[in-house]
């Protein structure tokens, strides 16, 4: 949380990633303080890493969609999710929606982590990277977590799921580093296309008003012509009668 804050804070639309970041990093903490006590608090530390991938998810956007990645992880949180609630307990409740809707919510923020990096366009950034390996971290260290409560222990669980989480909560932060650059970015685009019809259609206008100079100077010609016509016909009717 403080490398974002020191990194720059505004309620300024250039900061509104930062912004969503800190939101994800204040309830991931949260959540880590109610997890302190599994057996009391486990539940409301799900429901605030729940909001912190919501609010990631957010801050990475929406576009590009990316319906391949989208596939894969959907597969996967359909797979995981059923693996790890097939070990809870028939009287589980509400953790029983809980662990689905978690699922959901951390393979939707990887989803769009992930469909930021377009290698494909060079459209990709070493921030956004980091935002892809952090999330797919954090995927690995909550899939860590379930598997070692639901349905067996874990070897060295504690290790691999703090190491995983801290670099994924790490890398993450670091994305904001050009942040306010890619909103500028994202604004321009958005701009950029309205600006970009008007020149589009002068070139029309420019040859429609060519084309009616043309016509109008063709007439000119003409008409010079009729007169000239006119004069040497006028000329010769002349020479005629004095002859």
């Amino acid at each position: 949380m403080l490398f974002v804050l020191l990194h720059g804070m505004s309620f300024s639309i250039y900061y509104r990633y930062s912004r969503r970041i800190l939101i994800g990093l204040i309830f991931s903490c949260l959540g880590d303080a109610f997890l302190v006590w599994k057996q009391t608090y486990f539940i409301h530390g799900m429901v605030m890493f729940a909001i912190a991938q919501a609010a990631y998810a957010r801050a990475f956007g929406w576009r590009p969609f990316n319906p391949y990645a989208a596939t894969v992880l959907a597969v996967f949180c359909a797979i995981s999710s059923s693996y790890v609630v097939a070990g809870l307990d028939a009287n589980s409740g509400i953790l029983y929606y809980m662990v689905i809707v978690y699922g959901v919510l951390i393979c939707t923020m990887a989803w769009r982590a992930v469909a930021r990096v377009q290698f494909f366009d060079d459209l990709w950034t070493w921030t956004k990277l980091c935002s892809c390996a952090g999330a797919i971290l954090f995927i690995i260290s909550d899939f860590t977590i379930a598997i070692d409560k639901f349905r067996h222990p874990v070897p060295y669980a504690h290790t691999l799921i703090m190491t995983t989480y801290y670099a994924a909560q790490l890398l993450i932060s670091l994305s904001v580093v050009d942040s306010q650059a890619e909103e500028l970015l994202v604004l321009t685009q958005t701009k950029y296309p309205t600006q970009q019809q008007q020149p589009q259609q002068q070139p029309t206008q420019d040859h429609n008003d060519s084309d009616d100079n043309n016509s109008s100077s063709s007439q000119d010609n003409d008409e010079k012509i009729n007169e000239l016509n006119q004069r040497t016909q006028h000329q010769q009717q002349q020479a005629e009668l004095i002859n």
